[in-house]
């Protein structure tokens, strides 16, 4: 390569790779950089240790005079080599300048840093190296600009702010521990039972007091008052029976089983399911199937007993209503009582002068009265023909009183059960559900409880409700049945605490108190009692539980909702964990769905949306119905503002907390044994497996005949949000011939197979189902096989 000496202006020739170094003239001994002077030719073939000085002007040889006719020739092939030598310079610089020295970095594709882990500081600013300075020749003269290095354009997308907000790792955060005093119940252990008051006045009267008369109801008034019923609540619609007990005010009152009018409670529970996007409609179709007489009134849920599988509905101001079923007016049970099964079996197929079906009556016998391990009726057991759809109707004995309330049937057995009608009579006078004790912690050598009581009292019976309690290390009081109380009380009213009774006009009522039990106690004995308008009390028997300490999860680190998620107050990538409410969520299979979130006030902030991924979605299907309405412990990355100036907000966690502020329930404690809940968290995990899984099903719909859509769901009765269950070829024709009931929840064991991939529209999995197997709900025993 040749350039020019800054000093004395003469031409060297430098070799290619001293190009980047200092050289020294041999003329004027100036040294300089050969990169800050002009460049001309390509370098020589070989390289030469040191520059050789060529004279700036050299005369021209003349050619000869022979060689001139050769002139043309020499300067159009002298052009082609320069050409030549042009595009062999400009690819060799190409190529040097792009050649990967050991130091240098390549930079082609932009490279992406993740975002910090939590917690998030504000990462220091990066000193911005300084600009290359011109080089200035010793000798004087122009200094040569640095080289512009422009950077690549980017072909890739930057990542949206919901984006970087879910690439970011974070560490879980369970909610604080404190020590404190737990109860604990054996297996065995009966729960807290209180007493109708119908079932002591009958206690209470003498032995020789005849019984009181009650007009009877003949077969046509009993059909009459039999009532079919019908749930449209999209997927979960189904049909049944109930009967009309009688009147409130301007409204009549229906009962029927739980489990036929659920549907209307469960399908808007976190969201709707497809198909159910308008409020479920119940419906009582009076003279059912009978033209010219029939009609129907829409209806509420006004009382349900899940345990007892009993609901009463309520229909406002009816057209005209019959003679009612009176639930106090029951018969003696016996063995081989005769008695008529009332109902719609088989709901709409049945059906032929109208949309609706006629009553069916059916002969059967009482063959057994179960009793639980306190002695007290627990299940009717019908000899006689019960079928999907009499679930709800009434049984009665031949002068029409009501004997039992049909819930259940094993197919092909001829066997069928009814619940007890004194459940429904409790229900009706106000029936405590269940009791907790919820630990709330340790004081001034105390242990600290706060206790729940949820009671159904749909015609406001209830005045009172308390808590009388025994608790020692020592010998413990003795259980005494009494007529007029159903028990005596095991304490005096000193260790007696009376339950706090809002101010509702709800049926459903949650009361409350506080207990305070001594540190040194090991046991706890607790009775239940309640006292109706009329002055009547009912005390339960006495229950005995265990006493420990244990470390308990609780919410008391959440900080009010409003505080933080304000625009002022919420910073960008920080962790917060606040308190408030789970309003609803998206029915989505995408990665990030939206979950709607309120203060505990159902206040909610339209600055702030949130997000939770597909897999913890699908724990929160699993919620159990009770703990869907609770307030809740939310864990949350705070996001960055969206150009729209919503702030996108992670939900990490979600932990329900019971009144008393421990956790009941948390989205990270899941039961890996639960096959299913395994699956519809991470199904890419178990493709192409074939698998056995214990669910709920609902094996006979209207389309299973014409479909091989198969309907699995958990306890809540929410149907798994990321798995598609499909029949094997020919199986949906097997169950239809087994005349299950239809939208039936049966317990089920079932043989599937995963699919090899995701579906990528939705990002769901589909699994085959090859066997089911209908298991006993009581011990899993299998009733009957399908494949």
């Amino acid at each position: 390569m040749r350039v020019y000496c800054p000093g004395c202006d003469i031409r060297l020739e430098v070799d290619r790779d001293d190009f980047e170094a200092r050289m020294e003239c041999p003329k004027c001994n100036t040294t300089f950089l050969p990169r800050n002077v002009e460049r001309v030719n390509p370098p020589p073939p070989k390289a030469v240790p040191r520059a050789k000085a060529i004279p700036r002007y050299m005369p021209r040889r003349k050619p000869p005079a022979a060689e001139l006719p050769l002139v043309p020739i020499m300067a159009f092939g002298g052009a082609l080599v320069v050409l030549l030598v042009i595009a062999i310079v400009t690819i060799a610089t190409f190529k040097k300048n792009n050649e990967a020295k050991p130091n240098d970095v390549v930079a082609k594709k932009p490279v992406v840093t993740p975002p910090p882990q939590w917690p998030v500081n504000p990462p220091a600013p990066t000193p911005t190296p300084p600009a290359p300075k011109p080089e200035t020749p010793i000798n004087g003269g122009t200094p040569t600009p640095p080289p512009v290095t422009k950077p690549p354009e980017s072909t890739v997308r930057p990542a949206t702010p919901l984006e970087l907000l879910f690439s970011q790792q974070v560490s879980d955060s369970p909610p604080p521990k404190m020590l404190a005093t737990v109860m604990e119940k054996n297996k065995d252990t009966m729960p807290l039972t209180v007493p109708t008051f119908f079932s002591l006045r009958k206690a209470q009267q003498p032995a020789n007091t005849p019984p009181p008369k009650f007009s009877k109801l003949t077969l046509e008034e009993v059909k009459a008052a039999t009532v079919y019923i019908k749930v449209d609540a999209g997927e979960m619609s189904s049909t049944g029976s109930g009967f009309y007990i009688g009147a409130e005010g301007n409204n009549a009152l229906v009962a029927t089983n739980h489990h036929v009018i659920d549907a209307a409670l469960s399908s808007r529970r976190f969201g709707n399911e497809k198909g159910a996007e308008k409020t479920p409609v119940i419906s009582c179709v009076f003279n059912s199937g009978l033209p010219g007489y029939e009609w129907e009134s829409t209806a509420k849920v006004t009382a349900f007993d899940p345990i007892a599988d009993l609901a009463v509905l309520r229909l406002e101001s009816p057209k005209r209503v019959p003679k009612p079923i009176n639930p106090w007016a029951t018969p003696k049970l016996t063995e081989t009582m005769d008695v008529r099964i009332c109902g719609f079996p088989f709901g709409s197929q049945l059906a032929t002068s109208t949309d609706n079906p006629n009553i069916s009556v059916g002969n059967g016998s009482i063959s057994s009265l179960r009793l639980n391990k306190a002695g007290a009726l627990e299940q009717v057991q019908i000899s006689g023909a019960l079928n999907p759809g009499n679930s709800g109707g009434p049984i009665v004995d031949k002068d029409g009183r009501l004997t039992g309330v049909a819930v259940a049937t094993i197919t092909g057995s001829g066997l069928g059960f009814a619940v007890p009608v004194n459940d429904l009579v409790g229900l009706l006078e106000g029936k405590i559900l269940f009791t907790e004790f919820l630990p709330t912690g340790l004081e001034d050598g105390k242990s600290k409880f706060k206790v729940l009581v949820p009671i159904m009292d749909p015609r406001s019976q209830v005045r009172a409700v308390y808590l009388r309690y025994w608790a020692g290390n020592g010998l413990r009081p003795v259980p005494i049945k009494d007529a007029r109380f159903g028990y005596q009380p095991i304490a005096t009213p000193e260790t007696q605490v009376n339950m706090i009774l809002p101010n509702t006009n709800s049926a459903l009522t949650m009361m409350t108190g506080d207990l305070k039990l001594s540190v040194e106690a090991t046991e706890v004995m607790v009775q239940m009692g309640s006292e109706n308008t009329e002055g009547f009390i009912a005390i339960s028997a006495p229950v005995t539980y265990k006493l420990a300490k244990k470390d308990v999860e609780n919410g008391s680190d959440a900080r009010p909702f409003g505080d933080v998620f304000t625009p002022f107050n919420a910073k960008p990538d920080t962790m917060v964990v606040v308190r408030g409410r789970i309003l609803g969520l998206e029915n989505s299979r995408s990665q990030h769905q939206v979950l709607a979130v309120s203060d505990t006030n159902l206040k909610v902030s339209n600055d702030f949306r949130f997000y939770i991924d597909r897999a913890t979605a699908g724990v929160l299907d699993e919620v159990d119905p009770e703990d869907q309405s609770k307030e809740v412990r939310l864990t949350c990355l705070i996001g960055r503002r969206e150009p729209n100036g919503v702030t996108p907000v992670r939900v990490t966690r979600v932990d329900f907390l019971e009144e008393g502020n421990t956790v009941c329930h948390s989205t990270a404690n899941v039961d890996k044994k639960n096959v299913l809940s395994e699956l519809n968290r991470d199904p890419s995990a178990y493709a192409g497996k074939t698998l056995s899984v214990e669910a709920n099903a609902v094996p006979m719909t209207k389309q299973t005949a014409t479909s091989d859509t198969f309907r699995v769901l958990f306890e809540s009765l929410r149907k798994p949000r990321n798995l598609d269950f499909v029949t094997a070829k020919g199986l949906n024709e097997k169950i239809a011939s087994e005349k299950l009931k239809t939208n039936g929840v049966y317990k089920v064991r079932l043989a599937v197979t995963i699919g090899d991939k995701l579906n990528i529209a939705d990002q769901s999995m589909k699994v085959t189902v090859t066997k089911i197997e209908i298991l006993d709900p009581k011990d899993n025993t299998v009733i009957k096989t399908i494949e």
